[in-house]
């Protein structure tokens, strides 16, 4: 990967399709870390409330079998988080994920307005808002780059 200033319509068409291609792999293990997360979380939360429910509908300290596996889950699920790929742009080389550039996540274009003490930053093309990660990370924020179409 090499580190330039270039924006998205400084590539060749050739560039971007290898860009795409080289990021394709990419997005897909980072698909996959999110679902397997999900489905741990959600796992580790089920035996949380299921070690309390039981314990208060029986009176009997349940939580000490419920405990063992709502760790394992817990753990398992941070590991994930741990090995879950980076979003860096193959064109720019910079942080898709945690660092906000000029370019709005979701629709690759240059609309994205700053945010504001009272507003998060918000796209006038597409009109998505940037509060938390409730948008879909489709385009590079730093030069434009449209990487993937189903966005992550």
């Amino acid at each position: 990967m090499r580190t330039s200033s270039r924006q998205a319509s400084d590539y060749s068409s050739d560039e971007i399709v290898q860009f795409r291609r080289d990021f394709r792999p990419v997005a897909v293990v980072y698909r996959r870390h999110r679902r397997a997360g999900d489905v741990c979380f959600l796992l580790a939360m089920g035996f949380l409330l299921a070690g309390g429910f039981f314990s208060f509908v029986f009176h009997q300290n349940f939580m000490p079998g419920f405990a063992i596996p709502f760790l394992l889950c817990l753990g398992v699920w941070f590991w994930i988080l741990m090995t879950t790929p980076k979003l860096v742009c193959p064109g720019c080389s910079k942080d898709m994920e945690h660092s906000k550039g000029e370019y709005c996540p979701e629709c690759g274009s240059k609309s994205l307005e700053a945010p504001g003490l009272f507003r998060v930053a918000h796209c006038k093309a597409c009109g998505k808002s940037m509060h938390g990660r409730r948008y879909k990370i489709r385009a590079c924020t730093h030069c434009g780059l449209m990487l993937d179409d189903q966005g992550l």
